[in-house]
């Protein structure tokens, strides 16, 4: 896995990469992922999480925070991911927040999705920015929404703890195979 984050400066690539151990943090603002906790200006690619992923901060089975045009396409978790904090906070599936221009395209949970603020079975809620989706999964029974909770959602309700058609789908073990 991917130990660091990027430094935002210069686009940097993570392609077919598998991560198969646990990763956990008792940092307080600690965000972790099975891939990375933090990317900025970072595309992933083909990557797979097997480990169990536990945090207090933003949780996600593959990236933690995904900040500045980060892209996430063609991978997959089949770990557990955690919130630990009692505060709680982001977590999914895939990714635990997203901001600035993200894109999470063709991803699918299989892990359990638990803690957090509204654990959610792909991305655990999007901050400010514009963010896109297109047909990310997870498997029913994991988390009780596809996507967590959004920036202004109180404003705004119907943005967050949501199921769209073709962005954050639902799914049985038998439609995924």
């Amino acid at each position: 896995p991917y130990g660091g984050s990027s430094n935002g400066k210069q686009r940097v690539a993570i392609r077919n990469c598998v991560n198969s151990g646990n990763i956990s943090t008792a940092h307080a603002t600690g965000n972790a992922g099975g891939l990375a906790g933090l990317i900025v200006h970072t595309d992933v690619e083909g990557c797979i999480n097997t480990g169990t992923i536990s945090a207090p901060g933003y949780v996600g089975g593959l990236v933690g925070s995904m900040n500045g045009g980060c892209t996430l396409t063609n991978s997959y978790n089949t770990g557990d991911v955690v919130c630990t904090s009692e505060a709680g906070q982001y977590v999914g599936g895939i990714v635990g927040v997203e901001t600035a221009g993200s894109k999470l395209q063709y991803c699918i949970n299989y892990g359990q999705v638990t803690g957090g603020v509204a654990p959610a079975g792909v991305s655990g809620g999007a901050g400010a920015g514009w963010t896109s989706h297109l047909d990310n999964f997870y498997l029913e029974g994991t988390a009780d929404y596809g996507h967590g909770l959004s920036m202004n959602s109180e404003d705004d309700p119907t943005r967050s703890r949501l199921d769209v058609e073709g962005h954050f789908e639902k799914k049985t073990e038998a439609q995924l195979k």
